[in-house]
């Protein structure tokens, strides 16, 4: 009798073993699981149905880096877009979309329309320049950095 109550807790302790192992989060390792209390004779655990406690989870694989490419920016193309429906502008080397920015700045749309399509470094500088505010609402624009 006293050999089935061994079996069956080394087989409780598998099954307790087994539902921490799979229920762990993607941070725990095997080591991190509970170890059963009361210790279990070799020759009743079953070695098919329990984890493998010598092999260590791998880590998920990294995304391959990506090498920096030219940006599509160019002043060239910023000039393209020079008008109230279509209104970029650089400041600073930074290209921003401005368009729906020039009905709602408040110092008017024709301070935003003078910067399309061209450099508004000195503009905008001149007049914002060091202020949080003004900043960070253009940063909401930015597309990307412009071209060298």
């Amino acid at each position: 009798m006293s050999t089935k109550i061994l079996g069956l807790v080394g087989f409780v302790a598998i099954v307790v073993f087994s539902a921490a192992f799979y229920m762990r989060t993607p941070e725990m390792s095997l080591a991190d699981a509970p170890q059963a209390a009361i210790p279990v004779p070799k020759s009743s655990v079953p070695t098919s149905s329990a984890p493998d406690s010598t092999t260590k989870p791998t880590a998920p694989a990294k995304a391959p880096v990506q090498t920096p490419t030219a940006s599509p920016y160019t002043m060239a193309a910023v000039a393209t877009h020079n008008s109230a429906a279509s209104c970029w502008s650089v400041v600073n080397g930074k290209v921003y979309d401005l368009t729906s920015w020039i009905n709602q700045h408040p110092g008017g749309k024709s301070a935003i329309l003078s910067m399309c399509g061209r450099d508004g470094s000195a503009a905008f500088n001149g007049q914002h320049g060091g202020e949080r505010r003004p900043e960070s609402e253009l940063a909401s624009f930015y597309l990307a950095a412009l071209a060298q």
